[in-house]
């Protein structure tokens, strides 16, 4: 029996983390799956997917340290192939190391692709890249980056979108006043601050913001000092996200940063029309003007204007809305993206 390693060193459940958990469960291959992670985190929201699919899920507590111990523990476990998810381009080296090491073929999952401040980050990556068995980027455009900051040749990267579980596609009637709601880290990447500027120029409009960050008291202080504090609402974490952002009448993500964020497709699914910035590969699934609206990163006048257009026609948001439920349905789910991993394993193992 094969055994694929997917390891994770992250202490969030993010998208990156949450795309992973996503994989495990729509995956119906042959191989085994192992779970690899430091965060016990991490490790107690994997068990809960134990026995949803085919596969075995094997979770370890015990905290990893240093390139050699993960070159032992990967050994032990007789790993196959070793995928590595990367909440940013310098995240998990140790273990990188350690696969290659172990010379057990690696790949590496890039989730978010940022540039070098140092030359030597950018070398250090390319020569791991060149190491690797493969790299995979969760969109064209991030692709692109890949190489483009890092020389890592175009031909070497496997493009795997992230995808989410299938859901009800409901289109309600607007509510009254309108929702327009985010689910996001509540960090600068996630431009929230950016949100709250817009909504100030909304005066017609609530706006919900799901999710928890370091950045929730200055954002809560800027909503108060902008007088908006009355018609935003912070939820915090929910168990339940997408049910949520299936009651928007918009959804809004106006990231400085991203790659393929999990939270659009769920709104796409969900039936709620999307506006967001104009990053990564957001326009791979956001088609302006066909499956949502894309405005400029940064941009609050053209975030204004794009919210406007949407909650002041509802033809428009209805014709979205349908539009991008089919165009991820067809590209983007769970399935799609565990499919795609199972193609670049089986061809890197043959």
């Amino acid at each position: 029996m094969t055994l694929i390693g997917l390891y994770t060193d992250s202490d969030t459940i993010g998208g990156a983390e949450r795309s992973l958990l996503n994989l495990v469960a729509a995956y119906r291959g042959e191989a085994q799956l192992v779970i690899l992670s430091t965060s016990p985190h991490f490790l107690r929201e994997a068990s809960h997917l134990q026995g949803a699919n085919s596969t075995l899920v094997h979770a370890r507590s015990s905290l990893m340290r240093g390139a050699l111990d993960h070159r032992r523990q990967f050994l032990d476990l007789g790993l196959d192939l070793l995928q590595v998810t990367l909440a940013n381009p310098f995240a998990s080296r140790p273990a990188l190391l350690g696969g290659v090491l172990a010379r057990i073929p690696t790949v590496a999952v890039e989730q978010l692709v940022l540039p070098s401040r140092r030359r030597r980050g950018s070398v250090v990556k390319r020569l791991f890249a060149r190491a690797q068995a493969g790299t995979v980027a969760v969109g064209s455009a991030s692709a692109d980056d890949l190489t483009r900051y890092f020389g890592i040749p175009r031909r070497s990267i496997t493009v795997v979108h992230n995808g989410v579980a299938e859901s009800e596609f409901i289109r309600r009637p607007a509510a009254s006043p309108p929702v327009v709601g985010c689910a996001a880290r509540l960090e600068d990447q996630k431009g929230v601050d950016l949100l709250l500027q817009a909504m100030a120029q909304i005066v017609d409009a609530r706006l919900v913001l799901v999710g928890d960050g370091e950045r929730r008291g200055a954002l809560e202080q800027q909503a108060r000092e902008l007088g908006i504090a009355d018609r935003v609402e912070f939820t915090g974490w929910l168990h339940d996200a997408r049910r949520a952002i299936a009651s928007f009448d918009v959804f809004a993500l106006a990231s400085r940063d991203e790659a393929f964020p999990l939270t659009i497709v769920e709104a796409m699914l969900g039936g709620t029309p999307v506006v967001a910035s104009d990053v990564g590969s957001v326009a791979e699934a956001v088609i302006d003007s066909e499956t949502g609206l894309l405005v400029p990163s940064g941009d609050v006048p053209a975030l204004v204007d794009a919210l406007r257009r949407l909650l002041g026609d509802g033809e428009l948001r209805d014709r979205l809305a349908t539009a991008a439920h089919a165009h991820a349905l067809q590209h983007f789910t769970d399935t799609a993206m565990a499919d795609g991993y199972d193609r670049l394993w089986r061809s890197i193992l043959r």
